[in-house]
């Protein structure tokens, strides 16, 4: 199964946005009277994007996990329809897929 486009936009995000928050950090440390509100909003970005991240990559791999599970089902009930020969319930597991 293939890797999704909404899949490589995230991750090259959560990838891209770790060297700005870094280079954003050196710029914060080297102001000479920095406000205290910008370095906790840095602090809560490198706590909130490996957050992120980590979300994305459960969701995708819930998503890769279930789709071939369901197509499994959907396999096995149409063998189970044609052996009993249920042709409505064959015929609605054909169109599914």
């Amino acid at each position: 199964m293939g890797v999704g486009v909404g899949d490589v936009v995230s991750q090259n995000v959560i990838q891209l946005s770790t060297p700005l928050l870094l280079t954003q950090l050196l710029n914060y440390l080297e102001k000479d009277d920095p406000p205290v509100w910008e370095g906790y909003a840095l602090a809560a970005a490198f706590a909130v994007v490996p957050m992120v991240g980590s979300m994305f990559n459960q969701y995708s791999m819930k998503v890769r996990t279930a789709l071939p599970t369901a197509r499994v089902v959907l396999a096995r009930r149409a063998s189970h329809a044609v052996a009993d020969g249920t042709v409505e319930t064959a015929a609605w597991c054909r169109r599914a897929t």
